[in-house]
C-alpha cells in the first residue's frame, strides 16, 4: 500500500511485521507494524497502536501520557528538546574573558562542499561556486577584511557642527564611574589612542561620558552629546518617499552590503572641527580626529555618504 507522510511525500509499504514486541522505557509491547524505509526516526506509533490502549490521560505541557496496558497503569515521559540559542564570536570571547563556563557551547564551522549534480536549495547563480573559488575571491579582497590602521582620508563631506548664533562652548565635568568601569575606559581610550582616531586636547569644549553594558557583557564608550546637540543647527531635508526608492532596484538581482568596523569612524571631523567633539573622562581631556557617534548630524551624513 502507499504511505503519504506530512510533508506530502509517498512511500510504498510492501510488507508486515506481525505480533511486533518492542521495549519502550522498560515497558513491553507487541503489535502488528508495517514495513517502512523511515530516514529520522525508528518507529512511528500511529492511530493503530493508540487504539489499543483504551483509554489515554495526556499532559502535553509536561510531556507525559498514561494509560492502562495489560492491568498496570502505565507512565510514559516524554524528552522537552534542547532550546539552542545562536552566539557570536565576540559575545563568546567576552564570556571567556569574563571566567564563565562555556561547556553548554556548540560550536560549529560552515563550509562550501561540492554536492554531485549540483547544490540543492541554492540560487542556480551560485550552484558552481566551490570552495576554491571562494578562496580565491577572498584572497583577492584580503585587504577589505583587515583590521583598519589609522584614519581615514579626508573628503568632501567630512563631518561639520555648526552651531547657532550666540552659542557657549559646552563644558560639563565628568560623572562618576566605579572601580571597573575606571578601567575599563582606561582601556578604551588607551586603544584609541593608539589606533590615532583621538588626541589630547585643551579646547574649551567638554562633553562627559558614559559607559554603557553591551549584549555580550562588555562596555560601549558613549559620550553625552546632549548639550552639543542642543546647540547645533539641525540638518533638515525631506524623506525619500520608499515609492522612490523601490523603483530605483528595478531589474535589480543580486544585493550585497558590508558591516563597516565602527561605521562612523570611517568619516573624518573636518578641519578646525575637532575641538568641538571634546571630551573629559577622569583622568584626561580629548577630541575626536573621526566622527563619533552621538551627534544629531551623524546619521543623516553617514546614510549621505
Amino acid at each position: 500500500m502507499t504511505v503519504q507522510a506530512a510533508n506530502g511525500d509517498q512511500m510504498v509499504c510492501k510488507s508486515m511485521c506481525k505480533g511486533l514486541r518492542w521495549k519502550m522505557q522498560g515497558i513491553s509491547f507487541q503489535a502488528d507494524v508495517f514495513i517502512i524505509n523511515l530516514s529520522n526516526c525508528e518507529m512511528v506509533l500511529g492511530i493503530q497502536w493508540l487504539s489499543l490502549l483504551g483509554d489515554i490521560l495526556y499532559n502535553y505541557k509536561h510531556l507525559w501520557m498514561s494509560f492502562d496496558w495489560q492491568g498496570q497503569q502505565i507512565l510514559l515521559k516524554g524528552k522537552n528538546p534542547p532550546k539552542f540559542q545562536s552566539i557570536e564570536l565576540k559575545q563568546l570571547s567576552a564570556l571567556v574573558q569574563n571566567g564563565q563556563p562555556v561547556e553548554d557551547y556548540l560550536i560549529y564551522s560552515l563550509q562550501f562542499m561540492e554536492v554531485e549534480g549540483g547544490s540543492k536549495g541554492l540560487n542556480p547563480q551560485f550552484q558552481g561556486a566551490t570552495a576554491a573559488s571562494l578562496q580565491s575571491l577572498l584572497a583577492s579582497y584580503q585587504d577589505v577584511f583587515q583590521e583598519p590602521t589609522g584614519l581615514p582620508p579626508q573628503r568632501d563631506h567630512d563631518h561639520q557642527i555648526p552651531l547657532k548664533t550666540g552659542s557657549e562652548a559646552v563644558n560639563l565635568r565628568p560623572y562618576r564611574y566605579s572601580g571597573l568601569q575606571k578601567d575599563n575606559l582606561e582601556r578604551m581610550v588607551a586603544e584609541m589612542l593608539d589606533t590615532g582616531i583621538i588626541r589630547t586636547s585643551n579646547s574649551p569644549f567638554a562633553s562627559p561620558v558614559i559607559l554603557v553594558k553591551k549584549r555580550d557583557s562588555t562596555w560601549r564608550l558613549c559620550v553625552d552629546y546632549h548639550a552639543l546637540n542642543q546647540l547645533t543647527i539641525k540638518d533638515k531635508y525631506p524623506i525619500p518617499m520608499i515609492e522612490e526608492l523601490l523603483e530605483e532596484l528595478v531589474g535589480a538581482t543580486i544585493f550585497s552590503k558590508i558591516d563597516l568596523k565602527s561605521g562612523y569612524h570611517q568619516i573624518r571631523m573636518a578641519a578646525g572641527e575637532e575641538y568641538k567633539t571634546a571630551f573629559r573622562t577622569y583622568n584626561g581631556h580629548y577630541e575626536f580626529l573621526v566622527m563619533p557617534f552621538g551627534l544629531t548630524n551623524a546619521p543623516a551624513l553617514f546614510r549621505a555618504s
